[in-house]
């Protein structure tokens, strides 16, 4: 049952964790015009201000807990077989209000389950509920900061606790435990409307307070996988929970979820090292292209910041709190304290749901590549990037062969060619695995470079045959992502000319100076595409004239990789509209170890027809006895109007097994156009090899 909730309010000044009111952000730069004012051909304003928030907490709103707690193995959550979670939340409400507000779920990833106070860890010990004399580690209670910030706005903050799907469920679905971090916050959502309806009497004070057509999301690390899963698993089973926006805090992508009609924040600490490659950025590669949707999808990256210190529980000074940063060994960057890192984190998990739950447009450029400072946290550096709603974009190329293997028709409307030095399509394998490589498997970018030493490099990009010049007269900015290695080039600083048909956008005085991603530590480089934002306001461009060419020229060499090159115009953010999406769903196969050829069959079916086309990558693999290990891909296309497909594989004479001896997984990845109902199957080998 919960706490004796009508003694239990504690008000803000009583909690523990939360930090004294002091001014936290003050003043923000933006570019001028850009809520999309009339554009001058020459003469523009230099800056303006835009409001940031003020104190932690900043709202007018007082702040109480109000938890409910019903025990550690009540709550059965679907898995094979079904395993008991405990049904626990600490609630964050604003005091003496009769509206219904917004409401917000936190959900933390993987940490230590229980702990000892005379022992500290054990770490054989991942059995739930614990054992005798351990007690559970309260990781819900560690982001008191960011959710006493919002509640003080006017936002009902729900923290789940979700230690039983570590210390059980990770086990007994190793390769899907979104799926039950997904019905953990269904569970908690159901039980909500349930209180806000008024048929929950030890819950009170929710009754007619929550606005569950207006839910954000926050997961963090593996919780991140678990709210993307929640997206569909609510479409999936027809909850009808209105989910307008999502944060994955330091998240985690394994299994590949795209999430579609979503606002998005992916917000990445550079120090991360629980989650190195900085995992969540995988599920923006996949989602920026896989729907025809209309939502800002935003990639934060925060310099001093590493996975641990945003959950005050999982930081140093709370038993088996951790300083992760310190895995990277002497670290040549900046770090924030915990202290400062929970607030910067408290204001970004703030004013996104803010903005896509409240509306509150200034906090847009913290999102959308503008250049933006933290006054008051000097060592706080931060870059955003964006990819802005589809209706205000205008994809000249993407370079991407996701969804295709086919470089010359990789999505974009226009084509392209290589004018002077090199340039080929290239992904993950073609780097080494001593980088920090970030960007999704099968996430595709045009690598630039020069043949000679300080030779030029040039690509051109030209409308398709089909395709009419562009009018960019309704477009702001330029925008394309880049980046590049020390390791490949001379001179860390490249040099970039950028065209629009004859006339050079970057005239020497302001040529674009690209620099690396700073290395962590000696030696270790970051591969993660960073957004460059060119005004196109700030040039005497006759707009009447549409554009038919635009040219990328390295005037010095050097060696780039340029990604989504697109006109775009930022703007306001707005309630998503939901598009029927159907679901996907691939099937067990079978296949028996011989001494024949034969083929091997997987069938995978879409709950109904698509009126677009559904393309996905489908991987399984098995280990033969003269092979070896063979990897099975095939990209698979749905056109509009079938529901089943089926892939065949030639697999040659010989004794085989499966990854886990008698079976492999089949896997479904990279889907467009359509949700997972099933993207997990089982491939069984009889008579496998020893």
């Amino acid at each position: 049952m919960t706490k004796d909730l009508e003694n239990n309010f504690v008000s803000i000044n009583q909690i523990k964790e939360v930090i004294a009111p002091e001014e936290f952000v003050k003043t923000l730069q933006t570019q001028a015009g850009y809520e999309g004012a009339p554009r001058q051909k020459k003469a523009r304003t230099r800056t303006q201000k835009a409001t940031g928030p003020g104190p932690v907490p900043s709202g007018t709103f007082q702040v109480i807990r109000y938890d409910y707690d019903y025990g550690d193995d009540v709550l059965e959550l679907p898995a094979n077989p079904p395993f008991k979670s405990e049904f626990r939340a600490a609630v964050y409400l604003p005091k003496d209000t009769e509206e219904a507000h917004p409401v917000v779920i936190f959900l933390h990833g993987r940490h230590h389950v229980c702990y000892s106070a005379t022992l500290g860890r054990e770490p054989k010990i991942q059995a739930w509920p614990c054992p005798p004399n351990k007690a559970p580690i309260p990781s819900h209670e560690g982001y008191s900061t960011a959710a006493t910030e919002l509640a003080s706005h006017g936002y009902v903050v729900v923290s789940l606790s979700a230690n039983a799907i570590y210390g059980i469920g990770s086990k007994q679905l190793p390769n899907l435990e979104s799926t039950s971090r997904a019905h953990l916050i269904l569970a908690h959502l159901d039980l909500l409307t349930e209180a806000n309806k008024g048929n929950c009497p030890d819950l009170p004070l929710l009754k007619g307070r929550l606005d569950l057509n207006n839910i954000g999301l926050m997961g963090h690390s593996r919780g991140g996988e678990g709210v993307a899963r929640t997206i569909t698993l609510n479409r999936l089973l027809k909850r009808g929970y209105g989910i307008p926006a999502a944060l994955l805090l330091g998240g985690t992508s394994y299994e590949g979820i795209s999430v579609p009609d979503t606002h998005t924040a992916f917000i990445h600490p550079f120090l991360d090292s629980d989650s190195k490659n900085l995992n969540g950025q995988q599920s923006l590669d996949l989602s920026r292209l896989a729907f025809n949707d209309n939502v800002l999808r935003s990639s934060v990256l925060l310099m001093g910041a590493n996975h641990n210190y945003f959950n005050e529980i999982w930081s140093p000074g709370y038993p088996l709190g951790e300083d992760d940063a310190l895995a990277w060994g002497d670290l040549t960057v900046p770090r924030l304290t915990q202290e400062e890192q929970r607030l910067l984190g408290a204001f970004y998990i703030a004013g996104f749901f803010r903005l896509t739950l409240g509306g509150e447009q200034q906090f847009l450029p913290f999102f959308d590549g503008s250049s933006v400072s933290v006054p008051l946290l000097p060592k706080a550096e931060v870059r955003s990037s964006a990819h802005v709603q589809r209706s205000n974009t205008y994809n000249v190329q993407s370079f991407e062969t996701l969804y295709s293997d086919d470089a010359s028709s990789t999505p974009g409307k226009w084509a392209w060619t290589i004018r002077l030095g090199e340039g080929e399509i290239k992904k993950q394998a073609s780097f080494s695995k001593s980088e920090r490589y970030t960007h999704h498997l099968h996430h595709s970018f045009l690598n630039l470079k020069n043949t000679i030493a300080s030779s030029p490099a040039k690509l051109e990009l030209y409308p398709r045959d089909n395709e009419d010049p562009v009018d960019i007269s309704r477009y702001t900015h330029l925008s394309f992502y880049v980046t590049h290695l020390l390791e490949e080039n001379p001179q860390a600083l490249v040099k970039l000319d950028i065209a629009l048909g004859n006339l050079i956008l970057n005239p020497a005085a302001n040529q674009i100076m690209l620099l690396p991603v700073v290395e962590i530590v000696p030696g270790v480089e970051t591969f993660l595409l960073q957004q460059i934002l060119v005004p196109l306001s700030n040039l005497n461009i006759d707009f009447s004239q549409p554009v038919n060419m635009l040219s990328f020229t390295l005037p010095e060499g050097g060696n780039i990789y340029l990604s989504d090159i697109a006109f775009i115009s930022p703007a306001a953010v707005d309630t998503p509209s939901f598009t029927s999406l159907p679901f996907i769903a691939v099937e067990d196969s079978y296949i028996e170890s011989k001494e024949t050829v034969q083929d091997l069959n997987i069938t995978v079916t879409l709950s109904e027809a698509s009126a677009l086309s559904v393309s996905m990558r489908l991987e399984t693999v098995i280990f033969h006895m003269v092979k070896k290990m063979m990897k099975l891909e095939a990209l698979i296309v749905f056109e509009p109007g079938q529901d089943k497909v089926i892939v065949t594989f030639s697999i040659p004479s010989g004794a085989l097994r499966g990854e886990n001896g008698n079976s492999s997984l089949i896997l479904v990845r990279g889907l467009s156009n359509a949700l997972f109902q099933r993207d997990q199957a089982t491939l069984f080998v009889t008579n496998p090899i020893k």
